[in-house]
């Protein structure tokens, strides 16, 4: 009766264990992410994702556990508007701009991007020079921060591209004077058009780190999420490739 009376008591416990609910990290709902067309942090080639900046967020999401979706769109403008249409739950990498601070909570940054300005060689003003602002006509990537700060800050942007391609056309062409925009994107993309670097001077302007957006929609019901992001960032010592 002893051993009978112990066998009924570990199947009770056991029972009793198995109803106590365990924190699980797939107990986060599916999390859909927009990705803009960025090369090199972020791009598709062949159907496949790419980039330095899907592959850090990739190894970070995986961490955590959490079922995603990524979804490539042409730039950061449709990145946000999605958002705020509640078509997608995020987007990355972006940097902080109070406009996706009002819709989103931003993530630890998961790598450093320097703002840089490339200046014709042609061009006899440097951005240091008051002139500069008033003359040069400047291109940049259509609906990105460096976008706005330019704008914000009465620089006269004369070209609003959505990829760097056609930036670096017309910086060679001539009909524009500078492109203000990310280091490692515009020398990517200046490497495959086969622009010199003595065509060129740069001036980097500031260093700014990039992560994850994440809808406020989505952590309202998802608690804990981006705690548990942040650490996974943290752990990974995922802290960029240009500090």
């Amino acid at each position: 009766m002893k051993g009978e009376g112990a066998r009924m008591l570990f199947r009770v416990l056991l029972w009793l264990v198995l109803l106590i609910p365990l924190p699980s990290l797939a107990s986060y709902t599916k999390l859909v992410l927009a990705m803009p067309n960025f090369p090199p942090f972020t791009y598709m080639i062949n159907g496949s994702y790419q980039g330095y900046g899907y592959e850090k967020m990739a190894q970070v999401l995986d961490e955590v556990g959490v079922p995603y979706e990524i979804k490539l769109v042409p730039s950061y403008a449709k990145a946000l508007a999605d958002l705020k249409n509640h078509r997608v739950d995020g987007f990355f990498l972006a940097s902080k701009n109070a406009e996706r601070d009002s819709v989103a909570v931003f993530s630890k940054p998961l790598m450093l991007n320097r703002w840089s300005w490339f200046v014709s060689s042609r061009y006899s003003l440097t951005p240091s020079d008051p002139r500069f602002k008033e003359n040069a006509r400047i291109g940049t990537v259509f609906g990105t921060n460096t976008q706005r700060w330019l704008e914000r800050n009465a620089y006269k942007v004369t070209s609003r591209e959505l990829n760097t391609a056609e930036l670096i056309r017309k910086l060679k062409a001539g009909k524009i004077d500078a492109i203000f925009m990310a280091e490692m994107v515009f020398k990517q993309s200046a490497d495959e058009q086969g622009l010199k670097h003595s065509a060129y001077q740069q001036y980097v302007q500031s260093s700014r780190g990039i992560g994850i957006y994440i809808s406020k929609s989505y952590l309202a019901s998802n608690k804990g999420f981006m705690s548990a992001l942040n650490k996974k960032i943290d752990d990974l010592h995922t802290m960029g490739l240009q500090d």
